[in-house]
């Protein structure tokens, strides 16, 4: 019996965040009129930081999510809107042109 309610518990869980994600590609989508191919990019990096704060630095989660959202948001704006850290986009999109 325990292992149907974990089984339903997970898939409920992880049928929401496909449906987040399917929301946030049509949000993106109606927006801009183009696909944004980064999208599970996103949601990848925020979970990796989530996972490494809260199995790997022991905090509990309701500090890991909050600090792994602020530090994915940092790091987000420094790569997309480019503050003055130059080398930090240069280097690794002059590797993935093949420059």
């Amino acid at each position: 019996m325990i292992d149907l309610i974990q089984t339903l518990g997970s898939g409920i869980l992880v049928g929401l965040v496909y449906a987040l994600l399917g929301l946030c590609i049509v949000i993106i989508f109606k927006a801009s009129e183009a696909f944004n191919f980064a999208i599970g990019e996103f949601l990848i990096l925020g979970s990796f930081l989530f996972y490494i704060l809260f199995f790997n630095e022991s905090l509990p989660w309701h500090k890991a999510l909050p600090l792994g959202v602020l530090i994915f948001l940092f790091f987000s704006y420094v790569l997309f809107f480019d503050i003055d850290l130059n080398f930090l986009i240069a280097v690794p999109l002059g590797i993935a042109a093949g420059y």
